[in-house]
């Protein structure tokens, strides 16, 4: 009863400002958690950076739209930030403690966390690897505590399961009702269009919910969402009809289709239908797309000027940028090239 989803976020969070002054007035919880916002993903702004959550919050209002407010659905994870700072204005307790308190607790999380800095702790961790030019390498745990509430969940199949039976159980969770059955249903409905046409048969037209993907997989209602981080990428879904749910996670970022694979081919089992090729099919879907990388990269090969050099010499370019919402930018001239450098990022 503390939250109207369609009340302005301005009228629990006073100080929230975007670059848009229609959509700061007029931006409400739902909002925040449809994408229908405006604004690009600006990833950049928080991935790898030192901001804090409350820095983050305050250069919002220097980061330009790319679309008008709730004109299309555009995937955008500072929003989600937002959301987390909005329950804990409402509470009074951290995003991080009212997850633990409301979610990880009641549904026997125990090994479930919020932070990457726990996650070599465990005794049973997965560690993180990436594809660069072809090679699988190791690289280190990436912490995203400043932007938790859009995606720093570490969990295990097993817990995240118990998540998703409450979900099919429409909140309740062995007896208890641990959110309203009414904001159950609006998560998994559709609140904003995704736009494109399936490319196969076997797939419905994609919407987004609450904070939740809501599409069709061969007949089925299917409620899904995906994540993905230095190092691991994770698949989790389910089917309110068929009461059934799938988990993937997976410790291999960069161009890593298995989740979906292998949750595409579980439903097919578990429905009894006969299984589509979705390894094949992804297979042949990354072949080309490679093949267009080549073309794109031939192309601007060939628009490039032959015996042209810069208006300046590259010394000229060196210097400190800065720009109020992404921060300082360093340019260097390091023997023939340039090198940028942002928070300690070359």
């Amino acid at each position: 009863g503390r939250l109207d989803w369609d009340t302005p976020v301005r009228d629990y969070l006073p100080d929230f400002q975007l670059y848009d002054d229609i959509a700061t007035r007029l931006m409400t919880p739902r909002d925040l958690v449809s994408h229908r916002s405006g604004l690009p993903r600006h990833d950049n702004l928080w991935f790898g950076r030192s901001y804090t959550r409350r820095e983050l919050y305050d250069r919002l209002r220097y980061i330009e739209p790319s679309a008008t407010f709730r004109q299309r659905y555009q995937y955008q994870n500072l929003m989600f930030m937002v959301a987390g700072m909005l329950a804990e204005q409402l509470t009074g307790k951290s995003w991080e403690q009212l997850v633990a308190d409301r979610f990880f607790a009641p549904l026997g999380m125990t090994r479930s966390n919020t932070t990457g800095r726990a996650m070599p702790a465990d005794a049973d961790h997965s560690l993180p690897y990436m594809i660069r030019d072809d090679r699988i390498l190791a690289v280190p745990f990436r912490n995203i505590d400043a932007v938790g509430p859009a995606g720093s969940i570490n969990s295990s199949v097993e817990e995240m399961l118990h998540y998703i039976q409450m979900n099919i159980d429409q909140g309740s969770w062995r007896g208890t009702q641990l959110f309203s059955k009414d904001v159950a249903r609006a998560m998994q409905s559709p609140q904003s269009a995704t736009g494109g046409v399936a490319e196969y048969a076997e797939l419905g037209p994609g919407a987004y919910g609450l904070g939740l993907s809501v599409s069709g997989y061969r007949g089925q209602t299917l409620v899904a969402h995906g994540g993905g981080i230095d190092g691991f990428i994770s698949s989790m879904s389910w089917m309110p009809g068929a009461r059934t749910g799938v988990v993937v996670l997976t410790n291999l970022s960069g161009n890593n289709p298995v989740p979906t694979i292998v949750m595409r081919g579980v439903y097919d089992r578990l429905l009894g239908l006969e299984p589509a090729d979705w390894f094949g099919r992804s297979k042949a879907e990354g072949e080309a797309a490679e093949q267009r990388r080549q073309e794109q990269e031939r192309a601007r090969e060939a628009e490039r000027v032959a015996g042209t050099a810069p208006s300046h010499v590259l010394a000229a370019y060196a210097g400190a940028y800065e720009h109020p919402a992404y921060g300082r930018a360093d340019i260097a001239l390091r023997a023939d090239r340039l090198a940028l450098t942002i928070d300690g990022l070359e």
